[in-house]
């Protein structure tokens, strides 16, 4: 038993001095760092739970930090991580170093510790005067009719993690772990926003990519406090010559952070910058693309309706030759349904560009799209609407798909080009650009789109009321029907299973 005890104490000297020497400055030759990271991945998952509750937050930070640089990430790691730093104890004895690295860490190796991140956010600073006199419902996006869910209140705890002591480098990386999550923290944003504010010009290259990426990808880029980062970024980043030595991976960070929510005037100045920075293509930027970045470039000026202004032309025609060129092979799932998406739209607003998919690539996109299809059944929120149309008799399709457009939409009458789009709040808002690009181009082509929030229809259906949303469809007056399903939501509800 000692000889066992002496050989698990020298296996944890030893994955913590292997950590230490990955994460510090000085860099390792190659194949020095490929068997560190070896080492590290099998000794890192031989750790007991007691070993990892000895470590304190910043250890704790260092030694995933190095985890999450090796490929396959030790995900039980991880796991193990989330739940004892979940503990009362652990969270009050964290730093905002500790914060940012662990945050980091997660998004690095793509574990999505939804819990754990909650309540690290939870402990952020108090929020502004502002939040707490009751103006949060002002902070919202309220465009396109997008519903408004409340906001979930911060946990009181005795000790506050202020950001303000953050580095440029570390406050970017945590509003990018969150975002890359997709977490749906917007305290956490607020928080980073307030603290790059005042210290925007000090942020470099790579930091400002990310901060953009962070705010414009988290769905609250119309808050006041974002915006106006935002707003200063495109001026920084908008300027001539401000993007000569950036290289192709943090273009398309930016490009896609202000691609997603944010205002057009900022979004069209970030990527006509974009655009004349890296046209012509050089071969050389494209072979630095990875196919990822590739992806998501064409998608970000396609949904933006920038790829189809002239200054563009030559980019996209240059973009689509290497998605080409590497075959779809090279790309995954996300990536072959982004590439798809993407000249589907470009084909429809700029056809002069003659933009078509690769075979190949044109095949996986169909198989995608019909395994998808097959396995996932329809979206819960549009039952309750579809049952009520059709005890009415009216004729519609869930989940259709718009000939000619690489658009579906929830529910569509074709008889009468009517589509009803059931949008929720969060998810909606980092999708902004993508949804008034949808907007735009089915209206291009006749087709009547209609917004409802699922809240709302959530509402009617608990009330027992749905049925009067389907009459007003019914009847053919559809005329605002967002703020209709609004006003019949906030009339008086009968009790549950009757109907008014």
């Amino acid at each position: 038993m000692r000889l066992l005890n002496t050989w698990r104490v020298r296996r944890y000297s030893d994955v913590l001095g292997v950590a230490r020497r990955l994460t510090q400055p000085h860099g390792l030759t190659l194949p020095e760092r490929a068997a560190a990271l070896a080492r590290l991945r099998e000794g890192a998952q031989g750790l007991t739970d007691e070993q990892l509750r000895a470590l304190d937050p910043p250890q704790l930070a260092q030694l995933l930090g190095a985890c999450a640089m090796a490929r396959p990430a030790p995900v039980d790691v991880f796991l193990r991580s989330a739940k004892l730093m979940g503990q009362p104890e652990l969270l009050c004895a964290l730093d905002a170093r500790s914060f940012a690295s662990l945050s980091y860490a997660f998004a690095t190796a793509g574990v999505r510790a939804r819990v754990l991140l909650d309540r690290l956010a939870a402990q952020l600073c108090a929020p502004s005067p502002a939040r707490e006199a009751g103006a949060e419902e002002k902070l919202y996006v309220k465009a396109a009719e997008l519903p408004l869910a409340p906001r979930r209140s911060l946990a009181h705890v005795a000790r506050c993690v202020d950001l303000s002591e953050l580095d440029a480098c570390r406050l970017a990386r945590l509003g990018w772990a969150y975002a890359q999550l997709a977490q749906h923290t917007p305290a956490l944003f607020e928080a980073v926003a307030r603290a790059a504010e005042a210290r925007l010009n000090t942020f470099g290259a790579a930091e400002l990519s990310m901060l953009c990426f962070a705010l414009g990808s988290s769905g609250y880029a119309a808050w006041p406090v974002s915006a106006s980062v935002l707003a200063r970024a495109a001026e920084i980043v908008g300027a001539p010559g401000a993007l000569t030595l950036w290289p192709p991976s943090l273009l398309c960070a930016l490009a896609c952070g202000f691609a997603r929510a944010c205002e057009p005037t900022d979004r069209a100045r970030v990527l006509r910058a974009v655009s004349r920075r890296l046209t012509p293509l050089a071969q050389a930027d494209r072979d630095v693309l990875r196919a990822r970045e590739l992806a998501s470039l064409l998608w970000a000026f396609a949904v933006s309706a920038e790829g189809a202004q002239p200054n563009a032309h030559e980019l996209m025609r240059a973009l689509t030759h290497e998605v080409s060129a590497r075959g779809s092979g090279a790309f995954g799932a996300i990536e072959v349904q982004q590439v798809q998406h993407a000249l589907g739209v470009l084909r429809l607003e700029a056809p002069e560009l003659r933009l078509a998919p690769p075979a190949r690539l044109q095949r996986a996109a169909e198989r995608l799209r019909e395994r998808t299809r097959r396995c996932a059944p329809p979206s819960a929120a549009t039952r309750p609407l579809s049952v009520e149309l059709r005890l009415l008799g009216i004729e519609h399709t869930r989940e259709y798909q718009v000939p000619g457009t690489p658009f579906v939409v929830d529910i569509a009458l074709p008889h009468a080009r009517l589509a009803l789009e059931l949008r929720g709040f969060h998810a909606h808002l980092q999708r902004r650009a993508a949804d008034e690009c949808k907007l735009r181009l089915l209206a291009r082509h006749g087709w009547r789109v209609e917004v409802v929030g699922t809240h709302h229809c959530a509402l009617l259906r608990r009330a027992g009321r749905l049925h009067e949303l389907a009459q007003l469809i019914r009847d053919g007056a559809v005329d605002e029907l967002g703020s209709a399903a609004r006003e019949l939501a906030m009339q008086p509800c009968a009790p549950r299973g009757v109907r008014q």
